[in-house]
């Protein structure tokens, strides 16, 4: 797939320029081995396609994961760093819901956020796919989410 580094670190540079925050460019680390075993297993060639395929394939297992584990914001203990998801349903139409991400890092001394996403026309479940992919790229296995049904119509 790619002959040279430089067409690598070019395809890269690209990805990264279409990235935007509501598609994240998400990095995943590819072991030779590991790879090759899962080739031999799902009985794919030896060319760039499968590479692909399994970083794929690690990609969607860590967002599966990470949404399996997703809970809602309350009073429950939580990791040190997590994804939050904070979503105002509005009217009927999902289309016009709200939706915002952070990265939160709490310490016993201090504690931060990081804004990714703020007020995104992205309804619930899709803003809680999406924090997954932005767990995935931080390092971050905990999602927790809240709904603002205040201008919600049931």
């Amino acid at each position: 797939m790619f002959h040279e580094f430089s067409v690598y670190e070019g395809q890269l540079k690209l990805a990264a320029e279409q990235a935007s925050h509501i598609k994240s460019l998400v990095p995943i680390l590819v072991n030779y081995e590991d790879w090759l075993e899962w080739c031999n297993r799902e009985e794919k060639d030896l060319t760039g396609l499968p590479v692909r395929e399994y970083a794929n394939f690690l990609f969607n297992m860590e967002c599966r994961k990470v949404l399996d584990n997703a809970c809602e914001a309350n009073d429950q203990i939580i990791k040190s760093a997590y994804i939050a998801v904070t979503t105002s349903e509005i009217g009927l139409d999902k289309a016009n819901d709200l939706s915002s991400l952070a990265l939160i890092y709490e310490g016993i001394d201090s504690s931060s956020v990081i804004e990714l996403v703020s007020d995104a026309r992205i309804f619930h479940e899709h803003a809680l796919a999406l924090a997954s992919a932005y767990a995935a790229a931080k390092n971050v296995s905990q999602v927790c989410w809240y709904r603002d049904r205040i201008y919600c119509w049931y």
